[in-house]
């Protein structure tokens, strides 16, 4: 088994020359694993058994974490108290452009971009060309309720001494 990623050495839809070939094969036999140690500390040398590891080990750490909802329940219910009416009408207010530009210009820098490819210094660079848009998508999506499917998808990472695990957060 190995990792491909060879075409990284080309530009657009080049044609391979023999410099890539031999790049390539390099590559490829820097990348290969030869062994790998299951999750018991045995060691697993044939092909089949090292991606047989390779597969246990994304599965497991990818997999969804079954919650019960009375679990839910008591997670939620942390002693909060309830929002007044008054301050709930504020909540259906539509979003105004100087809290935008306030939530622009508090993130964090240098942050990975999300499923849209946009990061906080795009917006923040070209603020003056995009706000009046950004402020229009952004209570479109609100007052209309149309939210895609990547946007009511997330991963939530709990660190501890355990393994992280994805927890699907999609919405009703």
């Amino acid at each position: 088994m190995w990792v491909d990623n060879g075409v990284q050495d080309r530009f657009g839809e080049e044609e391979p020359s023999l410099h890539h070939l031999i790049k390539e094969r390099k590559r490829q036999v820097q990348r290969t694993v030869h062994m790998i140690l299951d999750k018991n500390g045995s060691p697993q040398t044939s092909s089949l058994d090292v991606l047989r590891v390779f597969a246990e080990h994304f599965r497991s750490k990818y997999d969804t974490i079954p919650v019960s909802g009375e679990c839910m329940k008591r997670l939620m219910d942390c002693n909060l108290s309830k929002v007044p009416d008054a301050a709930n009408l504020a909540l259906e207010e539509p979003v105004t452009l100087e809290e935008i530009y306030q939530a622009t210009k508090t993130g964090k820098p240098r942050k990975a971009p999300g499923y849209d490819g946009i990061c906080l210094e795009f917006l923040n660079k070209t603020w003056e060309t995009n706000k009046e848009d950004l402020l229009q998508i952004v209570n479109e999506m609100y007052t209309e309720e149309i939210i895609s499917d990547y946007q009511k998808f997330g991963i939530i990472v709990y660190r501890s001494n355990h393994t992280p695990h994805k927890l699907n957060t999609t919405g009703p």
